[in-house]
């Protein structure tokens, strides 16, 4: 039997069986599972596990107060005072202290987080300067919903500076929104070129190109409003590139500068558009009409079998809470997004032709989300 330690290992042994009943009772599976994770050194958890086995927790509490009648006594019964303790200390001495004391939001709540995050991106924040509702990090501004009381703080030197608290949570995101778009310096997203010669070879290809959207996002720092704007844009590199090319082997001179092969831009391009929200676009090659025909067959026929569209993505961006299907022209994926993590189905990973993907797909979803 292993010894290694788990989340159940944290309790003493009236406690573990206090949370085994409990887990039972709830029916859930995973519950049942998680409470025997491995969670030493080498297997650190993340910050969803920590958020998860906290709620849980706090669940169980919540349960036994209302079982004993307690339920509207704020106090931690004595009798679970080691359990929410130990509990307690485990995930906050991991720097989870946030998902210990947030209180689990509505699915409408969440929702509207989806929603204002993406504003944001539209906007053109740079979501690698910022937090939204995670454990704080040294040096950003950060917004945190704890269920009942919003905080909006520049976290340095583990404290929180400038601190605003609201008991609104809408009026906490009008907030925080109108401090980012005020300092476009530190938060709206750029193109990170490696070298300022970079910029000059793009702009000039551009030019040559024609491309005049291309030119001003390059010029003006202009931020990606839609899917459109993001592949024209992506396009744009891949025709620079083939005329990169031809002027580095001929070794012409570009804009009073020698033709490179493109490789910071790729990586400087490429980071502005996947940052945008935009990963598939920046990713995806133009696919076959039998292809596209077939994706289109697959949506059909979702939408006969009455299935809740709003919770299929196909050939566009990714989204939470979604079954994702992406042809990217010279393979497809094909996965369940939530919390920003892909979870493929069972051996999906090894189907690697493009019709019988779309016939797992179909399958998949149909048993997923057929009735529901």
């Amino acid at each position: 039997m292993s010894n290694k330690a788990t989340f159940l290992s944290l309790f003493n042994k009236t406690d573990q069986q206090r949370l085994v009943d409990y887990a039972e009772l709830t029916g859930d599976k995973y519950r049942q599972d998680s409470l025997h994770f491995i969670i030493d050194a080498d297997n650190g958890i993340s910050e969803y596990a920590a958020e998860d086995f906290s709620f849980f927790v706090k669940e169980f509490i919540d349960a036994w107060k209302n079982e004993h009648k307690r339920i509207d006594d704020e106090a931690v019964p004595d009798k679970l005072l080691n359990l929410h303790t130990s509990a307690k200390n485990y995930i906050e001495g991991l720097g989870f202290e946030y998902h210990w004391n947030k209180k689990r939001l509505s699915k409408d709540r969440t929702e509207k987080y989806r929603i204002f995050e993406e504003q944001l991106r539209k906007e053109g924040i740079e979501f690698s300067n910022i937090i939204i509702n995670k454990s704080p990090i040294d040096r950003l501004d950060c917004f945190l919903d704890y269920g009942h009381y919003c905080e909006v703080f520049f976290f340095k030197d583990k404290e929180k500076q400038r601190l605003k608290t609201f008991s609104c949570s809408e009026k906490a995101k009008d907030y925080y929104r109108e401090l980012l778009l005020s300092k476009p310096e530190n938060f709206l997203r750029k193109i990170h070129y490696k070298w300022e010669d970079d910029k000059t070879l793009a702009m000039h290809y551009a030019k040559v190109l024609k491309d005049e959207i291309s030119y001003d996002i390059l010029k003006n720092n202009t931020q990606l409003t839609n899917e459109k704007m993001a592949y024209d844009f992506s396009c744009f590199f891949w025709r620079m590139v083939d005329l990169s090319a031809e002027d580095y082997h001929a070794k012409s001179s570009v804009a009073g500068l020698e033709a490179s092969d493109c490789e910071f831009l790729f990586h400087a391009i490429g980071g502005f558009v996947v940052s945008s929200g935009y990963r598939y676009q920046w990713y995806r090659e133009e696919s076959t009409e039998k292809r596209l025909e077939a994706a289109v067959g697959l949506k059909k026929e979702l939408e006969e079998a009455g299935i809740d569209m709003s919770k299929i993505i196909i050939n566009h961006e990714p989204q939470n809470d979604c079954y994702c299907f992406l042809d990217y022209g010279d393979h497809h994926e094909f996965f369940y997004q939530q919390d920003g993590e892909e979870l493929n189905p069972g051996d999906s990973y090894k189907i690697r032709d493009f019709n019988e993907a779309i016939a797992f797909f179909k399958g998949w979803v149909l048993e997923s989300l057929r009735g529901t």
